[in-house]
């Protein structure tokens, strides 16, 4: 029987990328719980794709200390470095995993994710766009009743004399 990726639940004994997550004025991922669902077997290994993930930032001017926080954190009672993860950071570490991972093909769910936020933001513009020319055509129709009630005679030359 084949596993088939599923993109909110990678497999039936293992939680969701989304049930990874945490809560703390903001969700984030902890770097050592994203590695597993990777495929990563230790940070050491996980480190290339989080220094490329970083590399990106700062080459596009992304604020890294938002995206990628170091922490110490206890595993097992024993304290280990570790970091806090953004959404956005997640997103760049798993377009740099090794793509020989099975695993990686989690990325599939970051682009999906990210074209998804794409066509949210368009639709976000196209409505202040239309909401914009109906407040500019409301205050179009209000100017020229008004000027038409004070004998403006013609309009258009009016309205180009600003």
């Amino acid at each position: 029987m084949t596993k088939q990726l599923n993109l909110f639940h990678v497999e039936q004994d293992r939680p969701s990328f989304e049930d990874l997550g945490n809560e703390n004025g903001g969700k984030f991922w902890y770097a050592r719980d994203f590695m597993q669902m990777l495929g990563y077997e230790n940070l050491t290994a996980f480190q290339k794709p989080i220094n490329k993930a970083i590399a990106t930032c700062t080459a596009l001017n992304i604020p890294v200390r938002e995206n990628f926080q170091q922490v110490s954190r206890i595993v097992d009672g024993v304290s280990v470095p570790d970091f806090k993860l953004t959404r956005f950071a997640c997103y760049l570490v798993s377009i740099n995993g090794d793509v020989r991972k099975p695993e990686v093909a989690a990325q599939a769910y970051f682009v999906t994710m990210a074209e998804a936020f794409r066509h949210y933001i368009q639709d976000a513009e196209s409505i202040e766009r239309v909401q914009t020319r109906e407040e500019i055509s409301e205050q179009e129709r209000s100017l020229s009743g008004t000027a038409y009630a004070a004998g403006v005679i013609n309009y258009q030359f009016f309205q180009n004399a600003g």
